[in-house]
């Protein structure tokens, strides 16, 4: 994750770059035409044509981001899903063989204690 991270923050630092020398070279060398050879209908239509394709590209990476965001969330889920049940087994493991082991040497007791696995599970798990 960190390295799509990198990735992006230098892709959008190259693209920046660019139309900034590219916006430079318009703006100061190519000489720009008059306002009278341009009507106001086409100045008007190209700058909503240039803002349809900002907000496309824009929606564009936003789905891009938003499909690498629920794949890491869904990563992470099941990482901290498998762990705590890696946890709880163990623990159980841990109980029968405390109750086998209880069992054997003490004649008299035959009921081992018993915890409940909410008493295993560390604070803000939530099986």
């Amino acid at each position: 994750m960190k390295n799509f991270r990198t990735y992006g923050t230098v892709l959008i630092g190259i693209i920046n770059i660019c139309l900034f020398v590219l916006l430079s070279y318009r703006w100061f060398i190519v000489k720009s035409p008059s306002s009278h050879e341009i009507r106001y209908e086409d100045y008007l239509n190209l700058s909503l044509v240039l803002l349809q394709s900002i907000l496309a590209a824009l929606a564009i990476g936003l789905a891009v981001l938003a499909f690498v965001g629920y794949n890491a969330i869904k990563e992470a889920a099941e990482k901290r899903a498998e762990e705590a049940a890696d946890r709880l087994v163990r623990h159980y493991l841990t109980l029968e063989r405390s109750s086998e082991s209880a069992g054997s040497e003490g004649a008299g007791s035959t009921t081992a204690p018993v915890n409940r696995p909410e008493t295993v599970a560390k604070e803000g798990d939530q099986l």
